[in-house]
């Protein structure tokens, strides 16, 4: 196979440490950056795939790049997103939404006022290392259109902060507006961070959360999108749904609100263990079905919730990158879908002092040592990636409670210690060993 030469220039930096098929994050990164933690500025991920983008608005220095990043077993590849005609001054990259076989990249205006802003749609159309090609474009005269875009399936919202989301729908394979929707007069915060899924999209307030819904007569025309929901909120980091659930991440906490009906509830606090002096503050935020994911603040690990079988959220795990640094920043930017999470670490010098990195971690492939449920630790969580005796004992001697930690069998747990749950975990037995 002949490749061109910017796909073996892209491949070659690729820095690939890790085991996609083990509990262990793969962490990437590329070798020919600027320090300015560009790589993985943006990120977005699916199972087996993410997309990055590497913008960062310096003059001169912005490297504009945006990528897709196939987990093949114990193998990554990169494949540059290459955009038909790249316009000088755009920061491509700076935002990115990834549905299955299609992507979108934000490349506003960020470092020239030139000209305005666009997103560069682009899908896998063919096998191989050429597969993703591109297939549309949205340009608006605004130099800040595609600041903040969410990708579902044949909608696309755009955002031009503190000005309006528009939506798009693909009809015959031509993007095509679709409605506008406009914040209150001088709210500079509103549409800072944007999440589509489901004909719902949640978008961030000088004050909270307003939540829309699409309603139409007709599939593809006379699309109305009306406000359902609008939560107070301070200091609204991020924000993320599923269609079912929204998650909002804000220095107080992490908040999240489930649809029961037609309804949305008002938003609850997610905390440790039910204390609320235990709340995990916020910096970025998404939600895949049973999971919810969140960086802190000072960007230390990663928080990972469960809904468990009664409904509650309870904390899974904690992941932290030691191969990052204590400045990496970890969790600048993340997403969670289907069981696979990506985090980018814009400080992450594994490449390079300050250049970014991002790791991208299998969940599904953690969740299969089920069991690991000792010891127990001072935070609440449990386990130490091994299922051993400790855990058996641990089981054993829960029986008869309803202990969530050791409620392993079946899939979720049924709110009682009994003998599945001991044949799950000596089933388990050696899982994580190596």
């Amino acid at each position: 196979m002949v490749l061109d030469s910017m796909c073996v220039s892209l491949l070659a930096m690729l820095l690939h440490i890790g085991d996609s098929s083990s509990c262990e994050p793969v962490l990437i990164s590329a070798d020919d950056l600027p320090s300015i933690g560009a790589f993985a500025s943006a990120v977005d991920i699916a199972p087996y795939r993410a997309a990055i983008g590497t913008s960062v608005p310096f003059p001169g220095l912005d490297p504009a790049r945006a990528c897709i990043v196939e987990v093949v077993d114990d193998q990554t590849i990169m494949l540059p997103l290459v955009p038909a005609k790249p316009t000088r001054g755009a920061s491509f990259g700076t935002s990115i939404s990834l549905d299955a076989d299609r992507v979108a990249v934000g490349a506003p205006m960020l470092t020239s006022v030139d000209s305005g802003g666009a997103v560069v749609l682009f899908e896998r159309t063919t096998e191989g290392l050429s597969a993703w090609t591109e297939t549309g474009i949205i340009t608006s005269a605004h130099p800040m259109f595609g600041a903040a875009i969410s990708l579902d399936g044949d909608r696309l919202a755009v955002s031009v902060p503190g000005t309006d989301v528009s939506i798009h729908h693909r009809i015959d394979g031509r993007w095509q507006p679709e409605a506008t929707i406009v914040p209150t007069e001088g709210d500079d915060a509103f549409a800072r961070s944007i999440a589509l899924s489901a004909q719902v999209l949640v978008c961030t307030t000088a004050v909270g959360v307003q939540v829309y819904e699409r309603t139409a007569t007709n599939t593809d025309v006379q699309a109305t999108w009306h406000e359902i929901a609008s939560w107070s909120l301070a200091n609204v980091s991020d924000v993320d749904t599923d269609g079912a659930t929204i998650v909002i991440g804000t220095d107080a906490g992490i908040w999240m609100s489930e649809r029961t009906g037609t309804a949305w509830r008002t938003p609850a606090m997610l905390a440790i263990d039910g204390l609320e002096q235990t709340v995990v503050p916020a910096g970025r935020v998404s939600v895949s079905g049973d999971r919810i994911a969140s960086s802190t603040m000072n960007g230390d690990r990663i928080v990972v919730w469960r809904r468990a079988f009664d409904g509650a959220w309870r904390v899974d795990r904690e992941i932290v990158v030691p191969a990052f640094g204590a400045l990496s920043q970890l969790g600048a930017t993340i997403a969670l879908h289907d069981g696979w999470l990506i985090a980018g670490a814009p400080g992450a010098d594994i490449a390079g002092p300050e250049t970014g990195a991002a790791a991208i971690l299998d969940l599904g492939a953690c969740d299969a040592c089920i069991g690991d449920c000792a010891p127990r630790r001072a935070d609440g969580a449990a386990g130490n990636g091994r299922v051993n005796i400790d855990d058996v004992v641990e089981v054993v001697l829960a029986i008869g409670s309803d202990d969530p930690v050791c409620d392993i069998a079946p899939e979720g747990g049924d709110g009682m210690i009994d003998v599945d749950d001991i044949v799950a975990v000596l089933a388990n037995v050696g899982c994580g060993e190596g």
